[in-house]
């Protein structure tokens, strides 16, 4: 091949790789396929499928590689022997969704999702889903959370209208909990149990390194307390306990009263975290059969080539750009555009009144700028002299009793303060010889002005 024609290329069909931008690769009992980025639409850059036998009619696995994929999708593995489906996501989706794991073909739901825990706010890593149970792992939670474990009331198959809701009933919650140094062992909760069928709250304590048994509390339920929350009546049937030290003292009433209420306000906030796991599940599923059915790529902002919205954007953005810099220029040359505007005239329809007006305001402005600046270089000068004056008063008061410091700082006060004053002086004597020459050279800048000069040529 011609080198000439090689580096001439386009940068598109250098990056094919290959003719038409796609190679196939034969081993034993395997089949490499290699794409070019963006040759598919689905963003795939390869893919490896494995047989089982030498003539590749049984396939058994496939390992697909894709790139720029909008919903992140890095790698898809598929084994057609247990029909098992691994999904694997790059960081940046909405949920955080890192791995995805679910059956071929199958309408139980019985799946697996890994994220990126440490995007997360509620520190979740995994979470499996059968037709009966849930279950999440979590990671680095500030409560020592580490596990949650729901089963469910298998719904029966009923005819008639379905529940709108279609919520599964919860049988129990199960929270496992990781050790709290800072807290004693027969007070830190190693698993809490809500039986929601049986009305039943039970609490395991981790194990003490010296004894062999672990301490428990089980809770039942006070009736009513859906109806009346902030306030039941506590008996002895709803509570039992064993303490895994002999020695240590019984908790009060009151202590177990507080204890009961928070695991019943804990046990609603579960409830609703619990519809909330599931419908976080069905929007992470709703956007898998959208992001499948219809797969975008995130094409590169500097990929001019590919991106074509892009550049036709950024051609106009550059065109705005030079239009604002010329019209800020034009504003920035034109001295007449704010009188203009405070007067409320047309440039293109102007009078020998409007004319006049323009010019006897633009030349008032002047005056009073002028003005304004000797005022203030002569009351800055008054200040200094002043200040001067009154060092000097104070000097003769106590001329006899300064010491030899304070009589140099004196000497430097009044060799600063003369400089300053001398500078003064010269800037508005330098000032009052100036303003007339400018004056007048404002008033033919305007007797000259393209829109002025035929109102102002005889005036």
């Amino acid at each position: 091949m011609d080198s000439t024609r090689l580096f001439n290329s386009p940068l598109i069909d250098f990056n094919t790789r290959c003719p038409n931008g796609k190679k196939t690769v034969y081993f034993n009992r395997i089949k490499a396929e290699k794409f070019a980025e963006y040759l598919s639409s689905d963003g795939l850059v390869a893919r490896i499928c494995h047989y089982q036998d030498f003539e590749m009619s049984k396939l058994i696995k496939i390992e697909e590689k894709y790139k720029h994929r909008k919903d992140k999708l890095d790698t898809k593995m598929t084994d057609y022997r247990t029909n098992n489906i691994v999904e694997y996501f790059g960081p940046g989706r909405k949920r955080h969704l890192k791995e995805y794991h679910y059956k071929l073909n199958s309408f139980a739901p019985e799946r697996k999702m890994f994220f990126y825990h440490e995007a997360r706010v509620d520190g979740l890593f995994a979470r499996e889903e059968t037709t009966t149970s849930m279950t999440e792992l979590y990671k680095d939670r500030d409560d020592f959370l580490i596990r949650r474990h729901v089963v469910f009331l298998k719904k029966e198959k009923k005819f008639g209208p379905q529940d709108p809701t279609n919520q599964r009933p919860i049988v129990s919650i199960t929270d496992t909990f990781s050790r709290n140094d800072a807290k004693r062992a027969d007070d830190d909760i190693q698993e809490r149990s809500y039986f929601l069928t049986e009305d039943r709250i039970f609490v395991r304590y981790h194990r003490d390194d010296r004894r062999i048994t672990q301490s428990w509390r089980e809770f039942h339920r006070p009736p009513g307390w859906e109806d009346s929350p902030s306030s039941f009546a506590m008996s002895s049937e709803m509570h039992r306990a064993f303490n895994a030290d002999a020695n240590a003292a019984p908790l009060k009433n009151v202590a177990i009263y507080q204890m009961l209420n928070e695991f019943l306000v804990q046990e609603d906030k579960h409830r609703v975290g619990i519809r909330a796991a599931e419908q976080e599940t069905k929007d992470i599923l709703n956007d898998r059969d959208m992001e499948s059915s219809n797969p975008k790529l995130a094409i590169s902002f500097y990929d001019v080539e590919r991106n074509e919205e892009f550049r036709v954007m950024r051609i106009r953005e550059e065109e705005e750009k030079k239009t604002e810099e010329i019209r800020r220029k034009e504003l920035e040359s034109d001295y007449l555009a704010p009188y203009i505007a405070r007067l409320r005239l047309d440039p293109a329809h102007l009078d020998v009144h409007s004319a006049l007006r323009l010019r006897d305001q633009c030349l008032q402005d002047f005056k009073d700028r002028m003005l304004g600046q000797a005022n203030l270089i002569q009351k800055r000068y008054e200040e200094v002299a002043s200040e001067l004056q009154k060092k000097q008063q104070w000097y003769q008061q106590n001329q006899t009793t300064l010491t030899k410091e304070q009589e140099e700082d004196y000497l430097i006060y009044c060799s600063d303060a003369m400089f300053r004053i001398h500078i003064l002086e010269t800037r508005l004597q330098r000032h009052k010889e100036l303003a007339p020459i400018k004056y007048t050279s404002l008033e033919a800048k305007l007797r000259h002005d393209p829109r002025l000069y035929r109102f102002l040529t005889n005036v």
